[in-house]
């Protein structure tokens, strides 16, 4: 028996951006363990998942597009060299089957802010890009841009 077979478990990492807990994300996915590691970059919480083998790779592609979609936010999908020189036996999965990716876009601009988050997923809303009445803009510290929401009037320079 070995003491650090982890397949078919899932661990979580917290604060694995750091190099500790970089390197605790990277040993438990090599003991075959589903890893999901959550680290801070500023204000953005990301998600990150790893597959554990060359055969978990398209469920858990299937996953990160589900997270993505559910809670409106960046995935990304760790692979590597071995996984993607590996193979192993593997049925292909009935599509039709797999669970859907419902996505409702939000048309009604009437009190509509992009900052706000569902209370229960705290996903922002869907709006299609351009639709009028749902779209912001992002700005920025220096002057001469369109766009206001992220500077404050008295740092425009002038001339």
């Amino acid at each position: 028996m070995n003491l650090f077979d982890l397949t078919g478990n899932v661990a979580v990492v917290l604060g694995a951006t750091g190099v500790l807990g970089g390197a605790i994300a990277e040993g438990l996915a090599v003991a075959g363990a589903r890893v999901a590691v959550l680290g801070r970059n500023a204000d953005s919480p990301l998600i990150v998942l790893a597959a554990a083998s060359a055969g978990d790779c398209f469920e858990v592609a299937i996953e990160a597009v589900r997270l993505a979609t559910k809670y409106m936010t960046p995935v990304i999908l760790l692979t590597d060299g071995y996984l993607a020189h590996a193979a192993e036996p593997w049925l292909i999965p009935d599509v039709d089957a797999l669970p859907g990716f419902p996505v409702t876009f939000r048309t009604d601009p009437e009190g509509f802010h992009p900052y706000v988050r569902d209370a229960k997923t705290l996903a922002r809303a869907w709006a299609v890009p351009g639709t009028p009445g749902l779209a912001h803009r992002i700005g920025g510290l220096s002057g001469h841009h369109i766009g206001a929401i992220s500077r404050h009037e008295s740092l425009i320079v002038s001339g």
